[in-house]
């Protein structure tokens, strides 16, 4: 059955394809950010700062992205792509202005552990021996 026939089908022929679609939309979703590394940042907090914003990117002094940190010293920023190199840093601002940016930290989120258990049973013990005391 191709997209145009579904079109044609009456409503009661459609259900199935759409309820189908509906319940591998998310299981994609999920998959494709179950691959996807975590880094956690943490700073100093400023006296005068009223909110932070971290910024970071994949080559240094370019940050293509930033997430507002408000108030908080430590963040996670999530979704990033595994064994890729990121560049981060972090400017503070209050209602008149905001700083330059602090000093650059580098990560490189880890690969994802296998989803599957490792089966491989571990070496046998040697050499058990009764000792007496």
């Amino acid at each position: 059955m191709t997209f145009v026939d579904l079109l044609h089908c009456p409503v009661r022929a459609r259900w199935p394809f759409v309820r189908v679609l509906a319940l591998l939309i998310p299981l994609l979703v999920a998959s494709e950010s179950s691959l996807a590394g975590n880094v956690n940042l943490a700073w100093d907090p400023v006296a005068t700062a009223t909110g932070y914003r971290l910024h970071y990117g994949t080559s240094s002094g370019n940050y293509s992205s930033s997430v507002d940190a408000k108030n908080q010293t430590t963040i996670t920023v999530f979704g990033l792509t595994d064994g890729t190199t990121y560049f981060f840093a972090v400017t503070a601002y209050n209602s008149a202005t905001a700083s330059g940016f602090s000093n650059e930290v580098t990560a490189v989120p880890a690969s994802s552990p296998s989803p599957f258990p490792d089966t491989t049973p571990p070496a046998q013990p040697k050499n058990l021996r009764i000792t007496v005391q």
